[in-house]
Parts: structure tokens; C-alpha cells; sequence
């Protein structure tokens, strides 16, 4: 599986020419072993936590040129890799790789890829497409020494050289010439050139701070999983007032398939009908459907509550606009095959609304704010006048003035 945003990039080396060492500096100043190179350069990331920044270019036979940077930090106790790049954070430990969309801190989507039997960097390679890593190697036990990188493949290192306090390693893939460089005193990455099917990769790093590695974790508490990385990288528009709210597609607890239209049309014909119909959404995505309904339970209550305390001061024509007709709609990724009655639910959430499920969170918290309970006044067109989290009693009261706003509009 890869991941179309980190695909490689260009640059402006240029194809024809070999890799040659920087400086100008020659091969021959002074010989050093390869195998203690790259014994050097598997010990630098195998230590204390480390951190780089990352450059990475590339000249395509067959595109046009582009840079691409990143961030990556290695701690090995225990066993630990995170990955910044284009607004994406990645950690690979010992037990799985996740990642969120860290350019929006409101996002609440996240990517799980678990497998009990994987390496670190045997995780991040088999989720995304990344760069040349040497920092990523694993040690090399063959002679002559050779390594395999996901975007470069097998390497077979043949010379080394040391020279201006770097050591130059001299090796061939299945494409051509590879050059390394690396700190001589530390044996920390300094520039990777190797050619590849596309063309010619480089790879170059500072060395920054790493920080504390506990501070890298991902917390995934009350984000939604996605099943695609890609699903990360694009966010919808939210829901705005005066736009029209789509006809969402629901379901009953029996899995009986219905729509928002169609729930607005069941008026019974005893009750006197509301200007507002007020879906309250709820993300049961992290959360049991019992739970959900509570928390459901617990926002009506609060809007109730806030109508109530409003239309003690309401002049006579917004207290028509505080009258509203409730739909609980619980959000899953996914509706489970077999679920308790609703009516059931609501009665032990002590809940006097009927309760809808909708298996699409993109249609519907993915496009609201971030919060476990937002509610949405919508009219008979399905015209939004409200939208509002209800995670507080100030939340409620908010939303009962977006809903009198009709009012303020009328014509004198």
C-alpha cells in the first residue's frame, strides 16, 4: 500500500553524470573498511533518540521537478520511529503504526495498521512510499556488504573513503552507482545519491532535535479509524448555515433503510409541526451505541433545557422558532449487523426522540465540528439555521440563538 502524497519528487541532479563525492573531494585520500562504515552509520540510529530533517530530490526520466521535506526521529528503547511530512505524522513502534493529519489538530481521523510480527521500519515501509532511508538499514552481515532499501533495492557497497571528516561509500544497485556519505566522527547520515527506475534520488540530512520520545505518541482517543491512509489526506468542508443539509441516508436499529426526508415528512398527525427539525448527531465511531445514546440524551436534555429558559423572555413570535422536532442519529463506521430495539435504548437513555443510525461518517461528523455531540436545526427545505457542539450548557443556549436568528431577519 502506498500513499499518493509522499510520492517521490524531483530534483536537479543531473542524469548523466555519476554521483561523485562533494567538494570535489577524491576517493583515494584515504581508504577506510566498508563494513566499519556501515557498522558506524547502523550505531548512530541504534543509540540515544535521534532526529533529522530530511531533503529529498529527484530527477524523473518522465516528469517534471519538486522537492519534498520531512522529519524523522528514531529512538531505540523502546523501538521507536516518527515521520513528519506534508502534514502528515506517522509513529511506528513496537506494536503499530498510526497516523493523523497533524497540519488540522481538529481532525478527528486516524490510520491503525497493526501486525503483531513487524520491525518499526518494517511498519512505516509497508504503509507508505518513502525515500531512501540509510537510517533505516539494517546492519549488513555479507561479503561484499549489502543492504536493501524499499525505493532503491538491493545495494552492494564496494569502497569506502574517508576525507574532511566524512567517510564515502562506493556501492552499485540493479540501477547503477550509489554514493553515501556519512559523518565520520558521528556516523550520522549526510547525503544518499542512488539512481532508481525513474531516475536519479537524493536523499540529505541535519541533524535537529529529537526531543522527548514519549512526546511523539499519537492519541488516538475519540478519533475515528480509517481504513486508507489516503482517507487522511482530504478533508471536507463543514456544514454551514443557509446551505441545504443533503438527504442523508439512515437506518433503523432493525436495519430498515430510511432518509432524513423521509423522516421529516412522519410527522404524526397528532403533534403540531415544528419550524425546526434538530438533528443531533453523535460519534459512536470510539464509542458503544449505549454510550452514545446518553451523551445524546444528556444534549437534548441541555437544548430542552436552554429553549425553556429562552422563551421565559421570548417575544411572541420566537417562541414559534423555538419549537423543534428531535432526531438522535447515531454515527458508526459501518452499521453492525444486529442491534438492540431503539426504542429500547431510548427508553434506558431516557430519550423522547426517535433514533436513526447512519453508517457514513464523511457524510455526516466528518462535515460537522469536531465534537461528540453537534446538533443541526434544519427547516422543511432542509435549509441549516443552526449548527452548534453541545458539549456544554453555553453550547445549548448558543444554538437556541442561532435557531431565533429567523426573527432578527423578518421585515419590519
Amino acid at each position: 500500500m502506498t500513499h499518493p502524497l509522499l510520492s517521490l519528487v524531483v530534483a536537479f541532479i543531473p542524469l548523466a553524470a555519476a554521483p561523485q563525492p562533494t567538494d570535489g573531494a577524491p576517493l583515494d585520500r584515504g581508504v577506510a573498511d566498508v563494513d566499519e562504515a556501515l557498522s558506524l552509520l547502523h550505531s548512530a540510529y541504534a543509540g540515544e533518540p535521534v532526529a533529522e530533517t530530511l531533503t529529498i530530490e529527484v530527477q524523473r526520466t518522465d516528469g517534471p521537478s519538486g522537492l519534498l521535506s520531512a522529519e524523522l526521529r528514531i529512538a531505540s528503547s523502546p523501538p521507536t520511529i516518527r515521520y513528519d511530512t506534508r502534514g502528515l505524522a506517522f509513529v511506528a513502534d513496537a506494536h503499530r503504526l498510526t497516523a493523523v493529519r497533524a497540519s488540522q489538530p481538529d481532525s478527528r481521523l486516524v490510520f491503525v495498521l497493526e501486525d503483531a510480527d513487524a520491525a518499526p521500519a518494517e511498519r512505516l515501509a509497508a504503509a507508505i512510499s518513502l525515500p531512501p532511508l540509510p537510517q533505516l538499514w539494517a546492519p549488513s552481515n555479507g561479503s561484499p556488504p549489502e543492504i536493501t532499501d524499499p525505493t532503491i533495492g538491493a545495494v552492494r557497497f564496494v569502497a569506502a573513503a574517508s576525507d574532511s571528516g566524512k567517510i564515502t561509500l562506493s556501492g552499485v544497485n540493479a540501477f547503477g552507482d550509489v554514493l553515501l556519505e556519512i559523518d565520520a566522527r558521528t556516523g550520522r547520515l549526510i547525503r544518499l545519491v542512488a539512481p532508481i527506475r525513474e531516475g536519479i534520488v537524493e536523499t540529505r540530512a541535519a541533524p535537529t532535535n529529537p526531543g522527548d520520545p514519549a512526546s511523539w505518541s499519537i492519541d488516538t482517543r475519540g478519533l475515528r479509524r480509517v481504513t486508507r491512509i489516503e482517507h487522511l489526506a482530504s478533508r471536507l468542508p463543514e456544514f454551514q448555515t443557509g446551505q441545504t443539509l443533503p438527504d442523508l441516508a439512515l437506518s433503523t436499529f432493525e436495519g430498515t433503510p430510511t432518509d432524513l426526508a423521509s423522516w421529516q415528512e412522519s410527522v404524526p398527525a397528532s403533534a403540531p409541526r415544528a419550524p425546526w427539525s434538530l438533528a443531533v448527531f453523535v460519534d459512536a465511531t470510539a464509542i458503544g451505541p449505549g454510550e452514545a445514546l446518553a451523551e445524546a440524551a444528556f444534549a437534548i436534555d441541555r437544548i430542552q433545557r436552554a429553549a425553556l429558559d429562552r422563551r421565559v423572555d421570548a417575544e411572541p413570535a420566537e417562541r414559534f422558532w423555538l419549537r423543534f422536532r428531535p432526531l438522535v442519529v447515531i454515527v458508526l463506521d459501518g452499521v453492525a449487523p444486529t442491534m438492540p430495539r431503539s426504542d429500547a435504548w431510548a427508553a434506558d437513555a431516557g430519550i423522547e426522540a426517535d433514533i436513526l443510525l447512519s453508517a457514513s461518517p464523511r457524510d455526516t461528523i466528518d462535515r460537522l465540528p469536531r465534537a461528540r455531540v453537534v446538533a443541526v436545526a434544519v427547516d422543511a427545505e432542509r435549509t441549516i439555521g443552526a449548527v452548534q457542539q453541545i458539549d456544554t450548557t453555553e453550547g445549548a443556549a448558543a444554538l437556541i440563538e442561532q435557531m431565533l436568528v429567523p426573527t432578527r431577519n423578518a421585515p419590519e
